[in-house]
């Protein structure tokens, strides 16, 4: 299952601090270690919260089904104690509580469903059980060897669970704190310090919620430094080694980003189901920046393995300008990769909802003359029983295609612009050498 992050507030490279108030939410579940060992979810018990520098008590709340119980707002600077009962449990007690605890894990015993009474509650915390009597339950009496037994594996069991929340806690604290001081870093373009403080919390909890932020960070952070070395290197005709290792390494660490996710079972709570997609989208988004800089300056044959993240990528995205744009960005890359029939058909999908759009129009030509090119290649050197299967059409058509998409791209586009000396040059081609004029592309 995902646990809901505690990194809901941080965006990839920027992190946003919470502004006081006057109240803070408590968030907590309650478990229990069933005849198996196993931890289950307390659903439906009834949580008293009561305040103890005061005779203040809260409304009640209970659990869900996944155990989890939340109070939106309670009064900071308080304490407070939580009573939890239940149908077969034993009454429970969980002291200290500070407003802002959205960590609590409170472990319930098998019991008779008894209910402590506000006076039981303050009672309790001021006068705790001897050990030899139930220290939640209220249980009296003196335990036979058997359930001393059950009793010591069962202790032990809570006293594993709570060495490890106690971790959890820890590390909860480690990461903010990393990643609040890499995302500064990085904002201030050190690099070296951002890449530091985000494998500093990954040392720590690989497999934390916070894990695939950490991972997905870090990979900017090496392909903004790699593109720097590389910029670097090649002013001054260095070897861009080092670049190269950033580029492979910023892949690599997206990629575990994904895989971290992608073995979690997506939560049901819609926002947690939100956070989870905007982690994916953000790692998957890094992944492609990496990819695409890796296998055009490191391994070219690795460009099926870019093609793949983009097609995850906008499977998932819903938002119409990011998906507009790395749909774009997708069919650059085929056209860089020179698979420009599977370029075509992507360009395609940008002019059909963005007709004038002249990056879509400008590759939607150049990629189809390409394509006529090697047809009429292959036909010119092609036997006479070859030709008889050829059909000249086959590319004649798409150079009428390419110069009308072409044409259109340089009346749009302004003067200069990246792509209007290659695409002059096209045309100037299709004009003298193929005697094909440009027809006016029916408006949309």
């Amino acid at each position: 299952m995902f646990r809901k992050s505690i990194f809901a507030s941080f965006i990839l490279v920027a992190f946003t601090a919470i502004a006081c108030a006057q109240t803070a939410p408590i968030r907590g579940r309650v478990e229990m270690i069933d005849a198996d060992g196993k931890k289950v979810p307390v659903v439906g018990a009834k949580i008293e919260v009561f305040r103890t520098d005061t005779k203040g008590k809260l409304p009640e709340a209970t659990t869900d089904k996944k155990g989890v119980f939340t109070f939106a707002g309670l009064p900071l600077g308080g304490t407070f104690v939580i009573s939890v009962s239940g149908k077969g449990v034993s009454p429970e007690i969980y002291p200290n509580v500070k407003a802002g605890r959205e960590d609590i894990l409170i472990t319930a015993r098998v019991g008779d469903g008894k209910q402590f009474t506000q006076e039981e509650v303050r009672e309790a915390i001021l006068k705790p059980t001897t050990s030899g009597t139930s220290t939640q339950g209220g249980d009296k009496q003196e335990m036979s060897p058997e359930d001393k037994k059950k009793k010591e594996e069962y202790d032990k069991k809570v006293a594993e669970i709570t060495a490890k929340n106690t971790k959890v806690g820890e590390n909860n604290e480690l990461i903010r704190r990393v990643l609040k001081e890499g995302n500064d870093a990085l904002n201030a373009t050190n690099y070296d310090l951002a890449v530091a403080k985000y494998q500093e919390g990954i040392n720590a909890d690989s497999t934390h919620p916070g894990g695939p932020v950490l991972m997905t960070n870090k990979s900017v952070a090496l392909r903004l430094r790699g593109t720097d070395r590389f910029n670097k290197a090649i002013k001054i005709s260095a070897p861009t080694d080092e670049a190269k290792a950033d580029f492979e390494v910023s892949k690599d660490s997206a990629k575990a980003a994904i895989d971290l996710l992608n073995s979690q079972t997506p939560p049901t709570d819609v926002n947690e189901l939100t956070n989870y997609k905007g982690y994916k989208l953000n790692a998957l988004s890094a992944y492609i920046s990496a990819m695409r800089i890796f296998v055009k300056n490191v391994d070219p044959s690795k460009s099926e393995d870019l093609f793949l993240a983009f097609q995850e990528y906008l499977v998932l995205e819903i938002d119409p300008v990011k998906k507009s744009t790395n749909q774009l960005e997708y069919a650059q890359s085929l056209m860089d990769n020179y698979f420009y029939d599977k370029a075509v058909i992507e360009f395609q999908k940008t002019l059909d909802t963005s007709p004038n759009n002249i990056d879509a129009l400008f590759g939607y030509g150049l990629s189809t003359w390409t394509i006529a090119y090697v047809i009429q290649d292959k036909y010119k050197n092609a036997s006479s029983q070859e030709k008889q299967s050829l059909k000249t059409s086959e590319f004649v058509e798409r150079y009428q295609i390419a110069a009308n998409n072409l044409a259109k791209y340089m009346e749009l586009a302004p003067n200069p612009h990246k792509n209007r000396a290659a695409a002059t040059e096209t045309l100037d081609s299709l004009k003298n050498i193929e005697k094909i004029t440009p027809q006016k592309l029916p408006k949309k």
